[in-house]
């Protein structure tokens, strides 16, 4: 669950922090295969998530570690590296396999409480006004951003030569309150400088939004 909401929330939060580069508009993780994850955060410096992406690779190896608890106790009264039948008759365990199954097993169930731990004291504030993820929540984060002057045009350009046409142009990104097309206050993604940044529960003005009291 950590892992699939940091996932889908990384590049928001990196925008929220606001002046990100123009590839964040166009990084995903969620598609992205478990053991690929650990090595693409770690090289766009998205510590958090592949401290996450590294424990759910973990937790797969904490799986066949327990399987080595089959054996019953009475067979690990000694030091011998001889190896005894497990209670499932087709296994077979040492007394040194055991352990060492048994102090990894630990070490990984510790990783995990002090992630989760990190997580909840670095993520423990909403960033945004809406979960993104559907194609609505997408529309309405960008519908009214200057920043979609730019991709005038791009329609039949790849992916690799719609950020290099960006990147030309310079700009910074950020999630916040920013004036749109139209010439009103919006709340979304556009290019910097935004009005200011967003606090979850206020509006552009830093008074209460009723939807967020439900």
């Amino acid at each position: 669950m950590l892992d699939d909401a940091i996932r889908l929330m990384e590049p928001f939060h990196t925008l929220s922090r606001r002046h990100a580069s123009h590839r964040i508009l166009f990084l995903d993780y969620t598609g992205t295969s478990s053991l690929v994850v650990p090595f693409k955060s770690l090289r766009n410096n998205h510590m958090l998530l592949f401290l996450v992406s590294f424990n759910s690779i973990l937790v797969e190896v904490l799986t066949v570690c327990l399987s080595s608890f089959k054996a019953p106790a009475s067979n690990f009264r000694h030091r011998s590296n001889v190896k005894i039948a497990s209670a499932a008759g087709g296994d077979e365990e040492t007394f040194t396999s055991f352990w060492v199954s048994f102090i990894l097993s630990l070490f990984i169930l510790l990783s995990l409480v002090v992630t989760t731990a990190i997580v909840c004291l670095n993520r423990r504030h909403p960033i945004m006004a809406q979960v993104p993820g559907t194609i609505a929540t997408s529309l309405v984060v960008m519908h009214q951003s200057k920043f979609l002057y730019d991709m005038v045009g791009t329609e039949r350009m790849s992916l690799a030569d719609v950020q290099e046409r960006l990147s030309k142009t310079g700009k910074t990104f950020g999630y916040g309150w920013f004036t749109g097309r139209d010439g009103e206050t919006h709340l979304g993604v556009d290019e910097e400088e935004l009005l200011t940044s967003y606090r979850f529960g206020l509006d552009f003005k830093g008074s209460h939004q009723p939807w967020a009291q439900d």
